[in-house]
């Protein structure tokens, strides 16, 4: 397993004990593992957490 893949696992099994709907699955061009957790996180979404600090 590679080192992406076991983070992406770790991280939706700490995403799942928040009671989020987590989905983990293969991008088909890169093989690159993909969590997704319910809705997609926007750049304003980030400048809104960053505005917050």
């Amino acid at each position: 397993m590679s080192l992406s893949a076991v983070i992406a696992e770790l991280t939706a099994r700490g995403l799942s004990q928040l009671g989020e709907p987590t989905h983990l699955t293969r991008d088909p061009g890169t093989g690159l593992p993909v969590l997704i957790i319910g809705r997609r996180v926007t750049g304003q979404d980030v400048a809104d957490a960053l505005a917050d600090e």
